[in-house]
């Protein structure tokens, strides 16, 4: 499912989804809620909001890839102060794969002083709230590539020097969020990956490599060029893996997670200049036959060339319409 642009979708919600079935969305806006999902699916271009009321999570899933998403936190008036602790993004009993990825958790609200009622009321105060994080885990692996993981900064604390007897001298500054707050019984793999915090306990992996970034523009009519566009360490030679089914699994030979069969068709595309970017025109028609509609998920393999050593880069998915609506 492709969203049309600068359309919100308000909560996106994928449960229940069979082990033989897969969920592929594409362009949304909104907040995302998937629960008790056994079939893969698949996130890209999402743009998401979570608000106290409306948080997005992730819950018992078996497989879910994150791709060129966003993740921030406002609260219900659309102001970006008010968070007090939470998560813009919260993964509990699932394993998650992302790349390309920016998570910005809310900041939390400054403490604050009124000592205008002191004669009568005394002194009217409010502590500052602690900074919501971007991602939780919660007995769940994740796999992340790319991107970044900011948590929100925490309220200010403030020093008052007026007369009213019943005002603190002092009242403290709240924590901030973390990049990634995770559990013991959590899992996590890292590549190239900017993280403001990383807090909590459980096996932590490190990996070598630069993932890049991989693009296909979609959704096209039938006959419509098909355009990608590679970013990447220059020099690399540039691979796109296609498949028509989405198998994702964990690569650690290629330092990453391959999206379709490893016996895929695969694309060389060349070598990635000195500016370490590239678009190429592929000579793809996905409905060459009857068929109205058909989806193709593409991936990039730079390879390095001296080194010899191979990293996936980015997937992204093609969807081809004979009549598209527009």
């Amino acid at each position: 499912v492709v969203a049309m642009p600068g359309v919100r979708t308000g909560t996106i919600v994928v449960r229940a989804l069979a082990a033989q079935r897969e969920v592929v969305l594409r362009g949304f806006e909104g907040s995302l809620v998937l629960e008790d999902n056994q079939g893969p699916i698949w996130v890209e271009d999402g743009t998401f909001l979570t608000i106290p009321e409306r948080a997005s999570r992730i819950t018992r899933c078996a497989q879910v890839g994150l791709f060129a998403c966003s993740f921030s936190g406002s609260d219900s008036l659309g102001g970006f102060c008010g968070a007090d602790g939470g998560s813009v993004l919260t993964v509990s009993d699932s394993n998650l794969f992302a790349y390309g990825c920016q998570l910005t958790g809310m900041a939390g609200c400054p403490a604050t002083l009124d000592d205008s009622g002191c004669l009568f009321f005394g002194c009217d105060t409010t502590a500052a709230t602690a900074g919501a994080s971007a991602l939780t885990l919660v007995t769940s692996s994740a796999y992340l590539f790319g991107g970044t993981l900011q948590g929100g900064a925490g309220g200010a604390g403030l020093t008052y020097s007026g007369s009213c007897a019943s005002c603190p001298a002092t009242m403290p500054a709240a924590p901030d969020g973390s990049g990634i707050a995770r559990d013991p019984g959590s899992q996590l793999t890292l590549l190239d990956v900017d993280v403001s915090s990383l807090d909590g306990t459980g096996p932590t992996t490190f990996l070598s490599g630069e993932p890049g970034t991989f693009r296909v523009s979609t959704p096209l009519a039938a006959g419509d060029p098909v355009t990608v566009s590679v970013t990447g360490p220059a020099g690399h030679e540039v691979f796109v893996l296609l498949g028509s089914s989405y198998e994702p699994a964990f690569q650690a030979d290629a330092s990453g997670v391959i999206v379709v069969p490893v016996a895929s068709a695969t694309l060389f595309l060349g070598s990635l200049p000195g500016s370490g970017s590239m678009t190429v025109e592929l000579p793809l028609d996905l409905l060459a036959g009857r068929e109205q509609a058909e989806a193709l998920f593409l991936q990039a393999l730079l390879r390095d060339p001296v080194g010899g050593t191979n990293t996936l880069g980015a997937p992204s998915a093609l969807v081809q319409h004979r009549d598209p609506c527009r």
